[in-house]
């Protein structure tokens, strides 16, 4: 692992050992990942939030993952899961509860892999055309 101290941490394909200390404080943190060549083969882009108690729900520390993206020619070769496993890990160490994320009910393939890292569907958003 890679870790530039400017918010960006990367899994490279050398076997260097580099400084495991982790510069991720901002509220949005860059991830990147598997770098073949100097290509990026994916990265996750994500919010911290904190909730407090409403009527409708409880505080926690939630990860919110915007933006989770693994090259079209990297993908099936665990650079996805080798990325989200990373952040996993950071995630608890930070003290958060949960990580979230939208996918589009048409994407199937990005559902079967949220499934696989065990994530579950939590409610449906709905739209009507006028």
């Amino acid at each position: 692992v890679d870790e530039t101290g400017d918010g960006k941490v990367g899994l490279t394909n050398d076997n260097d050992t580099h400084n495991n200390e982790k510069d991720l404080s901002d509220e949005a943190h860059n991830i990147q990942n598997d770098k073949q060549n100097e290509k990026v083969l994916g990265y996750i882009f994500g919010v911290c939030e904190e909730t407090q108690d409403t009527t409708n729900t409880y505080a926690h520390k939630n990860f919110y993952i915007d933006d989770f993206c693994v090259d079209e020619n990297a993908r099936g070769k665990h650079v996805g899961t080798t990325l989200y496993d990373y952040v996993k890990v950071y995630v608890k160490e930070q003290g958060y509860d949960r990580i979230t994320l939208h996918v589009w009910s048409f994407n199937e393939a990005a559902r079967k892999f949220y499934d696989s890292l065990g994530f579950f569907e939590t409610y449906t958003a709905m739209e009507q055309k006028v």
